[in-house]
């Protein structure tokens, strides 16, 4: 992932403060992505969860 720096300004006590920009396109697309691959993460947990009570509902009640 390439982050770009602006140029250090110095502040009011002396020192250098730099702001990194992460308005870029490709950056935001790529944290966009990463949304999308946690999101689809979690659901696929949320199924394989439903089927697990699922399966143990149907071993029970089978007893």
């Amino acid at each position: 992932m390439k982050i770009k720096k602006s140029k250090s300004v110095p502040n009011g006590d002396g020192a250098a403060s730099r702001s990194w920009s992460f308005s870029d396109p490709e950056s935001r697309r790529k944290r966009r992505v990463a949304g999308y691959k946690v999101y689809s993460v979690k659901q696929k947990m949320k199924g394989s969860i439903r089927k697990c009570f699922k399966w143990f509902k149907d071993i029970i009640g089978a007893s």
